[in-house]
C-alpha cells in the first residue's frame, strides 16, 4: 500500500493554471481500475514491486496475472494491463 504519512515524499503533477495531482493518489486509483477489469487477478512482477514501495520504477504497464482458465472479457483503452496467465494445478 502506497505510505500517506506526513513524512513521505510528496509528488504532485501540474495539470493546468491553478490545478495540480497528487500522483500516488492517482497510482492507487490505477491499481483500483485494474483489479475491476481483471476479476481474481493478483498485481504481479513490477506492478506490485511498486504498490509496496519496494521500487522508484514507474512500470509502462500494470501486470496482473489470473487462473489459466478465467477469461478477461474487456481491458480499458486508458489504462494498460498486461495479464498473465498461470496454472495452478501442474
Amino acid at each position: 500500500m502506497p505510505d500517506f504519512s506526513a513524512d513521505s515524499k510528496i509528488s504532485l503533477t501540474r495539470v493546468c493554471c491553478f490545478s495540480y495531482l497528487f500522483c500516488k493518489y492517482l497510482e492507487l486509483l490505477d491499481f483500483i481500475n485494474a483489479a475491476a477489469y481483471v476479476p481474481k487477478g493478483v498485481i504481479c512482477l513490477m506492478s506490485a514491486a511498486r504498490y509496496q514501495g519496494l521500487t522508484d520504477f514507474l512500470p509502462d504497464v500494470i501486470d496482473m496475472v489470473i487462473d489459466r482458465k478465467k477469461k478477461v472479457s474487456t481491458l480499458p483503452d486508458w489504462l494498460e494491463i498486461k495479464v498473465f496467465y498461470f496454472n495452478l494445478h501442474v
